[in-house]
């Protein structure tokens, strides 16, 4: 996808080239290595970079349009087998 192109759910373009940030809810996490694990499995996409918060059960990320799509990042976390919602408008920082 070309920058001018990077659409958002509500149709709206995002022609920012700076990285994009959401916040995702994850379910399944007990222990610290869940949280690791989650977080290793973000980081190997490219153009990701996140931090996943056991605490409060969310995961905090950046991501390139240009190199990652965010149904790629909700996919990553039910790969690890924890659970998280469908991204929407909301999920945006």
């Amino acid at each position: 996808m070309k920058k001018t192109e990077i659409g958002r759910l509500d149709g709206k373009l995002n022609t920012s080239p700076s990285p994009t940030t959401i916040e995702l809810p994850i379910e399944g996490m007990t222990y610290a290595a869940c949280a690791t694990r989650i977080e290793k499995n973000l980081n190997k996409l490219p153009g990701v970079h996140a931090a996943v918060n056991l605490a409060n059960e969310k995961a905090l990320v950046k991501f390139d349009h240009d190199f990652t799509h965010p149904e790629e990042l909700t996919q990553s976390i039910k790969k690890a087998d924890y659970g998280t919602n469908q991204i929407s408008d909301n999920n945006y920082v």
